[in-house]
């Protein structure tokens, strides 16, 4: 296997902030990391959900130095709506993925026409792939530390009668009386305003997780997602225990699926946990194996399409 490498004295271009317009005329924000060279590939990164795009910074810039141009957002109303402002949030799942992420890719595949187009998901940034009516575009999607939304889905059984708990009744009780969803209703995390709120909870009760309101799936582009598709599960991973994984296969069953257990001690770690693959004490070899299989899945999908 050959490894992705940065060419000698390598550094990206520019990192430049833009205004995307999503399709219901919302303006999002991102940020673009264009490279000194020209890998051929172009990556999206969606977020975890209430994570900012600059979150994503050192491993875009380190993708950029690969050759890779790399766009990181934010979705709307993601996270800038704390405590009560959260009933004026328009953050909604639905829109994130049926919105957000296409105007992401739709304005990646103007700027640059002849790159495949790749995605990365982190976690929630996984599970929605499948509502982007450009998901046909992506030539290759990893998703990292995606699990399934639903509650009984949680393997610890305490945890799991707590989020059942949340999701019953202290969640809809809080929705009700604040109008949108604190968070300390949830056990913590990030207030939700009221739609997303209520697709949260709607969703968390549902084995397929996106739902419409008489239970029924929602899943209306999955199957335009026909890439090499990678999930790595986080053995130490203290938001999606293994059990409670996305299911990759029965969410994207056209996709050609690999999963990967990525175990610290891999790396010469102790710990990485949901959020640190990101962070810019994560080793530089874990960057670069992502970066070598997004080049590898790209080439693939180009030679099964000609």
């Amino acid at each position: 296997m050959q490894t992705a490498a940065v060419k000698p004295g390598a550094s990206f271009c520019a990192r430049t902030e833009v205004k995307v317009t999503a399709a219901d005329g919302f303006d999002l924000d991102a940020t673009l990391y264009e490279p000194q060279f020209d890998n051929g590939v172009a990556i999206q990164i969606n977020s975890a959900a209430s994570t900012p795009r600059r979150y994503y910074g050192a491993f875009a810039e380190f993708m950029a130095k690969l050759g890779f141009a790399v766009l990181v957002y934010d979705y709307r109303g993601a996270v800038s709506y704390p405590g009560r402002l959260a009933r004026r949030s328009p953050a909604s799942l639905l829109a994130w993925g049926g919105q957000d992420q296409a105007a992401m890719t739709r304005w990646l595949r103007a700027r640059y026409p002849a790159r495949a187009l790749a995605l990365l998901g982190h976690s929630m940034g996984g599970q929605i792939v499948g509502l982007s009516p450009a998901a046909r575009e992506l030539a290759a999607v990893l998703l990292m530390g995606s699990g399934d939304g639903y509650w009984r889905k949680i393997p610890n059984p305490k945890r799991r009668r707590r989020r059942a708990f949340h999701v019953y009744v202290s969640g809809p009780l809080a929705l009700g009386l604040f109008g949108y969803l604190p968070g300390f209703a949830m056990g913590g995390g990030a207030s939700k305003g009221p739609v997303h709120a209520r697709e949260f909870l709607r969703f968390s009760r549902s084995p397929h997780f996106f739902c419409d309101a008489d239970g029924s799936p929602v899943r209306p582009f999955n199957l335009d997602v026909r890439a090499p598709l990678k999930q790595i599960l986080i053995a130490d991973d203290e938001v999606v225990a293994p059990g409670g994984e996305l299911s990759a296969r029965a969410y994207y069953p056209n996709a050609v699926v690999e999963i990967e257990n990525l175990r610290p001690a891999g790396y010469g770690l102790q710990a990485i946990g949901h959020f640190g693959f990101f962070r810019r004490s994560m080793p530089e070899q874990a960057w670069r194996d992502v970066a070598t299989w997004l080049e590898q899945a790209c080439r693939a999908a180009k030679s099964m399409s000609v």
